[in-house]
């Protein structure tokens, strides 16, 4: 007779675990490389589109429109006349037309934006100092370098003297990045006139 005994032994049980966790291991770390590099995308997508959008309001203000970008759709307690736009009034409409209007997805928190009070929180920050070019110049490290400010938007907004008003926009793409050109994305000076 013959008496055969059918399955693996434990050592090729062991073996075939092993290989399963190698597997694993090796698969997760590539599936979160995947996942950062897609926040990564969606926010240069959003800073992008941000930028086009502020560029396009403001030459339709030149152009002879009646007011500018998310103020003439309510959002804003008081309508900015075209021939009223200012660096500063211009990167509060604009937050406005983020928060209420395009309602973006934030990567970071996978909520839409929402006004963010200090350069700590998650959002879209509004920064208006007249006096401080630097801003504009360098950006500081405290705008991205945690990962609660992945995906936020800076509007920098400054009146200089009538007809040299700038508006500027900065997204923290990678608060991981070792500088701050690793770690921001960031529109050169777009003039307000």
């Amino acid at each position: 007779m013959n008496n055969l005994k059918k399955g693996f032994s434990l050592v090729e049980l062991l073996v075939v675990i092993a290989i399963i966790g190698i597997l694993a291991s090796v698969g997760v770390t590539t599936y979160s490389g995947y996942i950062e590099s897609a926040k990564q995308g969606v926010v240069k997508s959003n800073h992008n589109s941000v930028v086009s959008y502020s560029i396009a309001e403001l030459a339709r203000c030149q152009l002879g429109s009646g007011s500018f970008a998310a103020s003439e759709q309510g959002t804003n307690n008081t309508e900015i006349k075209c021939t009223e736009v200012t660096g500063t009034n211009a990167a509060t409409s604009i937050k406005q037309y983020i928060i209420s209007i395009a309602k973006f997805e934030n990567p970071g928190t996978s909520e839409t934006y929402v006004d963010a009070k200090t350069a700590a929180a998650s959002g879209v920050l509004t920064t208006i100092n007249e006096t401080d070019l630097t801003k504009f110049a360098t950006l500081e490290d405290s705008y991205c370098n945690t990962d609660a400010q992945m995906g936020n938007i800076y509007i920098f907004g400054l009146d200089q003297d009538p007809g040299t008003d700038y508006l500027q926009i900065a997204s923290c793409v990678d608060p991981t990045g070792t500088t701050a050109a690793e770690s921001m994305i960031s529109s050169q000076r777009i003039s307000v006139e």
